[in-house]
């Protein structure tokens, strides 16, 4: 039978003992300080990141900027940032990037991430808050952009919103 004793004289299954909990709480630590490190983004970052994957800006009178944006793309992907913008600036604003004309909508928008997190979205509705729709490709056909924008959400302003959507 062979020894299970090291050459230093100390006990294998001694050192197995101390050595395998030390490993596995280095690699737990490691992974939990990199979790941390990849999802700790600031808004400001995470609506950036948004803007850009639908090829817009934020302007800088946009007020509650919400955003969401997957960094881990898998078929189906999605981003999307939402915004106030003085109503006056919403048509200019979006005659800038929307390629296509604008559809009156008296229902809330169809395809987004996750919900818009503005009270007047369930507004829109018959007989209630009309929005507007447009939807477009961008990145060469590689993805849909969706625009929804709801004049008046609050007084004086209006809910700009983009969504894209890897195909």
């Amino acid at each position: 039978m062979g020894s299970t004793t090291s050459p230093d004289g100390g006990s294998l299954y001694q050192k197995r003992r101390i050595l395998i909990p030390a490993v596995l709480l280095l690699v737990i630590s490691i992974a939990v300080a990199s979790f941390f490190i990849w999802h700790h983004r600031s808004l400001e970052q995470i609506a950036n990141e948004a803007a850009d994957e639908s090829q817009v800006d934020i302007p800088a009178d946009a007020t509650q900027v919400t955003a969401n944006y997957d960094r881990i793309r898998i078929q189906g992907g999605c981003s999307r940032v939402s915004f106030l913008l003085p109503t006056p600036q919403w048509r200019t604003y979006v005659e800038e990037y929307a390629t296509e004309h604008l559809t009156p909508s008296s229902y809330g928008p169809t395809s987004t991430c996750d919900k818009i997190p503005f009270d007047c979205v369930d507004d829109v509705r018959p007989n209630g808050l009309t929005g507007f729709i447009a939807k477009d490709e961008v990145d060469d056909g590689a993805k849909y952009r969706y625009l929804f924008v709801i004049p008046d959400c609050e007084p004086g302003k209006t809910l700009i919103s983009w969504s894209t959507f890897d195909l």
